[in-house]
């Protein structure tokens, strides 16, 4: 993906964040297969706080919490920076402190206490328990329509639906374990 469609996609989800950050601390996860609801007045209540404090001149903080791994705190430092530059009225204070180890468990301690971030980084594997407990909800419609994320993201943000609606983008694609047949390669002469 190129640098530009990066930092859109990154602007996208800050502006998101910007929707969300404004939502009552979650409930606690449901028990015995309830639904869990949506407060669709409140996100809409979000986004008119967001833009009021954008019109009087008041700097939006988002926080943004990323486990510690070098070389993508790094990366996500520089595109903070330049998202900042594009955008004076946003401030993201990014929270990178910490460990992969405790990650998790941070971020299911903090979101219902409400002192949790407004965006965070996830282990696509967890997306399904962080929606029943309420941690995430859906990325706005209007700010990721599914042509948009169709054209720009691989086919894996297919994994990031859930029961029809987008919770979460994909920002790597890694493969974390490969098998294979030693007898099979040595015959294809490989």
């Amino acid at each position: 993906m190129s640098k530009p469609r990066q930092m859109i996609l990154f602007g996208l989800l800050l502006m998101a964040a910007l929707v969300l950050a404004a939502c009552p601390a979650a409930a606690p996860a449901p028990t015995g297969g309830e639904a869990v609801a949506t407060d669709a007045p409140a996100e809409e209540a979000a986004a008119e706080s967001a833009d009021a404090a954008m019109a009087d001149g008041d700097v939006v903080e988002i926080e943004y919490w990323q486990y510690n791994f070098g070389a993508r705190v790094e990366a996500m430092d520089a595109l903070i920076a330049q998202f900042e530059a594009e955008n004076p009225g946003i401030k993201v204070i990014h929270n990178a402190d910490i460990p992969y180890d405790n990650f998790r468990d941070q971020i299911a301690a903090s979101v219902p206490a409400g002192v949790g971030p407004d965006v965070a980084t996830l282990f696509y594997g967890w997306q399904t328990a962080w929606i029943d407990a309420g941690f995430i909800v859906p990325l706005p419609e209007d700010a990721f329509p599914a042509a948009m994320v169709a054209e720009e993201f691989s086919p894996m943000v297919q994994a990031s639906f859930f029961e029809g609606q987008l919770y979460t983008l994909p920002t790597a694609v890694r493969t974390l374990a490969l098998f294979y047949n030693k007898d099979l390669m040595a015959a294809a002469g490989l």
